[in-house]
């Protein structure tokens, strides 16, 4: 299991820190939940960010 950081995804997905804000705030994005990596950083699983993006290409 791979686990994306927030720069990373950010750059993956090629979106701003506020528009990743309402990815994760508003559910009909269906965003995947993020995890804690440590005490102040938060990332997302790589399989599910792959599969979500999958989900939603136009």
């Amino acid at each position: 299991m791979n686990i994306i950081k927030q720069n990373d995804l950010l750059n993956k997905l090629n979106i701003s820190r506020s528009t990743l804000w309402r990815l994760r705030n508003f559910p009909e994005y269906d965003f995947p939940k993020e995890v804690k990596i440590s005490q102040n950083r938060i990332g997302w699983i790589e399989g599910e960010i792959h599969e979500w993006i999958i989900k939603n290409k136009k």
